[in-house]
């Protein structure tokens, strides 16, 4: 299987290749078979799962991922969301991995519409993302009949004002990882430095430089004076125009 991944900062890659090696370390192999989980994500998701190869719960989520233990049960998951969501993550995928049965009873298990589903919190989230590394089977697309989705690495410089009264983030900085909103279409975004370096504070005004990780039908808006969104779920906290495009690449395709 291909899947596209982009280099997002090189702490950011040590932090998680130390934290692998850590848990690899503190924990058995696995003695018996791996399961495979499916799950069905957005186009979000599905681009932060490309970039950093692991699943992640943010903080302004509900603080566990689920997962269906039959692929049938993953697509008809998509196939509901795509008949009923009217927001830009309509378009959806299923992503793979296998765990070891050891990890999977670290589950919570119920069921949604009578189909068996798994949940994770932070500590058995990281299991799986091990056990994925360990079976050199990161997470990774299934092929449902779509086009494979080329995703682009966006360096830019851009303006921005914190706005309205949403109490998080506080102040933005180098720590926070907004959703990033440009047209209708949602991104990943790693922001590498701001001005003033100790963040934009709430209602005040300021900048950033980023690496944002944008599908290949949002490459098109980004473009000097353009116009973004910065969201906490999907709360605006910020809104700005980029003030300079730096570069453009697709996201290097490496095998996994």
């Amino acid at each position: 299987m291909r899947a596209a991944t982009v280099a997002v900062g090189t702490a950011y890659a040590g932090k998680v290749a130390r934290e692998t090696r850590k848990l690899d370390a503190l924990n058995p192999a696995c003695d018996g078979d791996y399961v495979p989980l499916y799950r069905a994500v957005g186009k979000t998701e599905r681009l932060e799962i490309a970039a950093i190869h692991r699943y992640v719960i943010l903080s302004t989520g509900i603080g566990a991922k689920q997962f269906m233990l039959k692929f049938e049960d993953a697509k008809w998951i998509v196939g509901f969301n795509q008949q009923y969501e009217t927001t830009p993550t309509k378009e959806m995928f299923i992503v793979t991995s296998r765990v070891c049965a050891a990890t999977l009873a670290m589950a919570d298990r119920f069921t949604d519409a009578g189909r068996a589903v798994v949940s994770f919190g932070q500590e058995g989230l990281q299991m799986v993302n091990l056990d994925a590394s360990r079976t050199g089977r990161n997470p990774g697309d299934l092929d449902l009949g779509s086009r494979e989705m080329k995703t682009y690495k966006v360096d830019l410089i851009a303006d921005v004002e914190m706005t309205g009264d949403d109490p998080h983030p506080p102040v933005l900085t180098t720590e926070v990882r907004p959703n990033f909103l440009v047209g209708e279409h949602y991104c990943m975004c790693f922001i590498l430095e701001t001005t003033p370096p100790e963040g934009v504070a709430l209602h005040g005004k300021g900048s950033f430089r980023a690496h944002v990780i944008c599908s290949e039908q949002a490459r098109p808006l980004f473009t000097n004076g353009g116009e973004f969104e910065l969201r906490s779920a999907k709360r605006v906290f910020a809104t700005g125009r980029f003030r300079e495009i730096v570069s453009v690449n697709e996201a290097e395709a490496t095998e996994s």
